[in-house]
């Protein structure tokens, strides 16, 4: 056993705990107790032991939309690997020094990572293109306005406007006249 010493503690490892808090005892009392004293109506225990309301609203929206972002996901991938600038990346070069263990390997990877990370660009602005197309059917105006700094800057108002509100629909529309 002692000649294995030698390979002991010579890489750091990190663990994911994952674990939940319940409340035991009197702490679901006493949770409510002070949220009646903070007078906070959006803040509840509910019977299921969730103690803010907004965290699980958070969940449920996240569970909701979880499947289509990772559609989106995927489909953005996809179109960016699959795209005419991802068939002309030139990896020959890469190979020979890889093979070869050249020292000019470091440029060579740094050259491959910025032809790879354009590839995604292709992608981005078909998507970006595409939110903007919807927006400007949203708004009922042409959608080569919106830019993604704009769509960054009002997604509250865009998300509130799409669910109906007629309110966001016009505070958005004045925003786009500002721009």
């Amino acid at each position: 056993m002692n000649d294995l010493k030698q390979f002991t503690g010579l890489y750091s490892l990190s663990k994911t705990l994952r674990f939940e808090l319940k409340p035991v005892g009197k702490t679901k009392e006493t949770f409510k107790r002070w949220l009646d004293e903070l007078k906070h109506t959006e803040l509840v225990v509910d019977d299921g032991g969730n103690l803010f309301l907004k965290d699980k609203q958070i969940k449920d929206a996240y569970l909701a939309i979880k499947p289509i972002m990772d559609k989106l996901h995927e489909q953005f991938i996809e179109m960016s690997l699959l795209s005419k600038e991802a068939r002309n990346i030139d990896f020959s070069d890469y190979y020979t020094a890889f093979k070869d263990r050249s020292k000019g390997l470091n440029d060579i990877e740094k050259k491959l990572r910025e032809n790879i990370g354009a590839t995604y660009n292709v992608a981005g602005n078909y998507f970006s293109a595409e939110i903007s197309k919807a927006l400007g059917q949203l708004m009922n105006t042409d959608a080569s306005n919106f830019d993604s700094t704009f769509i960054k800057n009002n997604l509250d108002l865009i998300r509130d406007a799409a669910n109906g509100s007629g309110e966001a629909l016009s505070q958005l529309r004045e925003n786009a006249a500002q721009e």
